[in-house]
C-alpha cells in the first residue's frame, strides 16, 4: 500500500513539473497522521487535480489515493481516476461528458469504471462563491473480487460543488457525489477548509465520508476519513 501511494505521489510531481502541463491549472493535497500508543495508526491521502479552458471547452483530469493502516495491517486502500470535458451551450448551462474508474479492495469489488454524459448548471457563480450542479446518465461495469466475476449496469448520477472564499486566507469547500444503478449505489460526501500560508501553499482540513448500498458479508458499507495536511495550487 505504501509503494503504491509514494508511487503515486511522486507521479503528481513529476506532471506538475513538466512543462506540457504548464499551462492548466491544479490543486494537489498531501496528508498523513501517525498515532502510536495501545494500538499503531496511520493515513496517507494524496490528490491532484489539473483543468484547463479553450473556448467554450473546460477539461479535467484528477486522481485521489487514500490508505491507511493499523498495527501494520492494512485497513483500507483505495485509488480513483477522474475525467471530463464540459462544453457551454449558453450562460450558466453547459454538457459533459465524465469517465470514472475507482479500485477499492476492502468495499466489495475490484475495480469500477463508469462513463456518463449529461447537464451542468452554474447556479452560483460569483468572485466569492461557485455552486455548480450535474447530472449524467451513463454505463458502469463492476469487477468483484476473489474472480467472481462483473457486473454491467446503467447509471444515473448527481454531483453537488461548492466553493466559498470566506476571507483573503481562508476557502471552505464541499461537495456530494452520487452513482446509483440496480445494483450499487456508491455515493461521496465531502467538506473542507483552506488557510493560506503564502500565494501558492496552504494547510487544509478535511472529512470525507463513502458509502456503498450493498456490499459482501464482513465489509464495510460505509468508510470515513479525517485528514489534515498541505494543499499547493498552481
Amino acid at each position: 500500500m505504501k509503494l503504491k501511494l509514494t508511487l503515486l505521489i511522486v507521479f503528481a510531481i513529476l506532471l506538475g513539473a513538466n512543462p506540457a502541463v504548464a499551462q492548466w491549472a491544479g490543486t494537489g493535497d498531501l496528508a498523513y497522521s501517525n498515532a502510536n500508543g495501545n494500538t499503531n495508526t496511520s493515513a496517507l491521502a494524496a490528490a491532484l487535480d489539473l483543468s484547463k479552458e479553450s473556448g467554450s471547452w473546460k477539461h479535467a483530469v484528477g486522481f485521489q489515493a487514500i490508505g491507511s493502516s493499523q498495527d501494520n495491517t492494512t485497513t483500507a486502500e483505495s485509488y480513483t481516476l477522474l475525467g471530463q470535458s464540459d462544453y457551454t451551450f449558453s450562460g450558466d448551462y453547459y454538457g459533459f461528458g465524465a469517465l470514472r474508474y475507482q479500485t477499492d479492495r476492502f468495499s466489495g469489488f475490484e475495480s469500477r469504471a463508469s462513463a456518463k454524459v449529461g447537464g451542468g448548471w452554474h447556479a452560483i457563480d460569483t468572485e466569492s462563491t461557485t455552486f455548480d450542479a450535474e447530472l449524467g446518465v451513463g454505463y458502469r461495469k463492476t469487477e468483484l473480487l476473489n474472480n467472481l466475476g462483473s457486473e454491467s449496469e446503467a447509471v444515473v448520477s448527481i454531483s453537488l460543488i461548492y466553493k466559498h472564499e470566506l476571507t483573503d486566507t481562508t476557502d471552505l469547500d464541499a461537495s456530494y457525489f452520487i452513482e446509483s444503478g440496480s445494483s450499487n449505489r456508491y455515493s461521496e460526501a465531502s467538506a473542507g477548509v483552506r488557510v493560506a500560508i503564502s500565494d501558492a501553499l496552504g494547510m487544509r482540513a478535511g472529512y470525507l465520508i463513502k458509502q456503498n448500498s450493498d456490499v459482501p458479508v464482513g465489509r464495510r458499507g460505509t468508510d470515513t476519513l479525517m485528514t489534515i495536511g498541505l494543499n499547493y495550487q498552481f
